[in-house]
């Protein structure tokens, strides 16, 4: 690749901006104009507005991480439940300052106390001090999960409408999916409208005013397909809130089940006619080896039935046996009938939260900048919630050998190379992470800059994931640092934070 001066710089800074707008765009929800009504004032009375500052989230420069935050002002839903408490998403508050709600029956905005934020479930609890806010609001019940195929009704405030919304929709499916703030997969109720930003945190009516869900989050390929936080996941979290500590919620103890509907395959593992089951391929890392093994059988998860494709029946559905997990509590027990090697046992789990995945490492932080060094026209940043987030953890190449990140961990990512005639060869490199500098492993980014930072002359050799090489002469990679930087626009080659 050539470079292409300042009509490379000019895409590069367009390709942040258009970055930073599809993010904030991906994560709202979307309502069609038509579909749009005003609400009756007393009835709807508990459904809110929030009206705040937000800070550009990080993940929005963390390819351009020398970028300051902005602020803008955004909005979200919520409702009130008993306790003079308010029920709204965790993503709704996040980055914020000056957060403020007002109700429909008036222009007032009141300042509002957090009480509980839980990434685990992407819900949180604000109160308001000024009590006389709740005299005229009627506390919203949380119900079951909706019957399939029932008409639903979403609640909301859509970006730049100050007036309530309701959009009528239908429960289409129950099932898993990765929520996006979090990235748990955790259970959904699925409904065929897709809705803009300003109803997160929105409550879904199932035909009265009892509350079948939280609208959180959108399909972004399709774009027909809204998210909703159902209600057992909703009474976990504020059961856990209870006596006002959090612990979480608890976690799948599997990485990956294999299904049994090959009968040659269920004879094999030795079930018996009419016996069904999942196989246990791996379990998560973090648990006793002797819990469960690999080619465990799971044949019922607290005498509930486990079929073949590793669903229960519960409420008239077939649910993912994992959903039995959604309304319970972390330090409760569940056991699990299982065939192991062809003989029926019982294992007792205690429900607990589970070591992060390597895709679920730290996050940077609500008020701090990405730490990033930049030599020779290599960005250099850390591995972050955030990062994976915007790159994809499919498109990411990291080292092998454990997927845990623990607390003291960091990856060194080379983030992409700023092309320039020096830097010619390595130009195609990004999103791999630096194992080694000249011989010695590295774990933060302020390592590899104090190397970087002490050799004064000959080559310096970055050792990739892939045990791809770079090797430069640490002499012109310090020499022609500065015009790259002068040529991007980037005002200095470290982040505050390594200075």
């Amino acid at each position: 690749m050539r470079n292409t001066g300042p009509l490379m710089m000019n895409s590069f800074r367009l390709s942040v901006i258009a970055a930073a707008l599809l993010t904030a765009v991906s994560e709202c929800l979307n309502v069609s104009a038509e579909e749009k009504q005003p609400a009756a004032p007393l009835q709807y009375n508990p459904v809110v507005r929030f009206t705040l500052q937000q800070k550009n989230r990080p993940i929005q420069v963390i390819n351009c991480p020398w970028l300051t935050h902005n602020y803008y002002e955004s909005s979200g839903a919520g409702f009130v439940i008993d306790g003079d408490r308010i029920l709204t998403c965790a993503h709704v508050l996040e980055n914020t300052t000056n957060v403020m709600v007002r109700k429909l029956s008036s222009d007032t905005l009141f300042p509002v106390q957090v009480l509980h934020v839980c990434d685990d479930s992407d819900l949180a609890l604000v109160t308001v001090a000024d009590k006389s806010f709740f005299s005229d609001t009627q506390a919203l019940a949380i119900k079951d999960l909706p019957n399939l195929k029932a008409p639903v009704q979403v609640a909301g405030y859509p970006m730049g409408v100050t007036n309530l919304c309701l959009t009528n929709a239908m429960a289409t499916g129950i099932r898993l999916t990765r929520y996006t703030h979090p990235k748990k997969a955790r259970p959904v109720i699925c409904l065929d409208s897709y809705l803009v930003a300003g109803f997160s945190g929105g409550p879904v009516f199932a035909g009265d005013l009892t509350v079948a869900g939280v609208a959180f989050q959108a399909e972004r390929e399709e774009k027909k397909t809204t998210h909703v936080i159902p209600g057992p996941v909703i009474r976990q979290f504020l059961a856990d809130a209870g006596d006002g500590t959090l612990a979480g919620a608890p976690d799948w103890p599997f990485d990956v089940l294999a299904p049994l509907e090959n009968p040659d395959m269920r004879k094999s593992f030795k079930l018996g006619a009419g016996q069904t089951g999942v196989l246990v391929c791996s379990a998560r890392e973090g648990l006793p080896s002797k819990l469960f093994r690999k080619d465990d059988v799971l044949l019922a998860l607290d005498s509930n039935l486990i079929s073949n494709t590793g669903e229960i029946l519960q409420r008239g559905l077939n649910l993912d046996a994992s959903m039995l997990f959604a309304e319970k509590q972390v330090n409760e027990k569940v056991v699990f009938d299982v065939l192991r090697r062809g003989k029926p046992i019982k294992v007792e789990y205690t429900l607990q939260r589970l070591p992060p995945l390597a895709i679920q490492c730290r996050d940077t932080g609500c008020d701090s900048t990405p730490a990033y060094f930049i030599t020779g026209g290599l960005l250099f940043t850390a591995l972050s919630r955030d990062y994976v987030k915007l790159v994809g953890r499919e498109n990411l190449v990291l080292a092998s050998g454990g997927t845990v990140m623990t607390d003291g961990d960091r990856r060194v990512m080379l983030c992409h190379v700023l092309p320039d005639e020096f830097n010619e060869g390595y130009q195609q490199i990004k999103d791999i992470q630096v194992v080694e500098v000249n011989g010695r492993q590295v774990k933060t980014v302020r390592e590899l800059k104090d190397i970087v930072d002490r050799q004064k002359s000959g080559f310096i050799t970055f050792l990739l994931a892939d045990q791809t090489p770079v090797i430069l002469d640490v002499g012109k990679m310090k020499a022609a640092t500065p015009s790259i930087l002068e040529l991007y626009g980037i005002p200095t080659d470290r982040s505050s934070n390594l200075k």
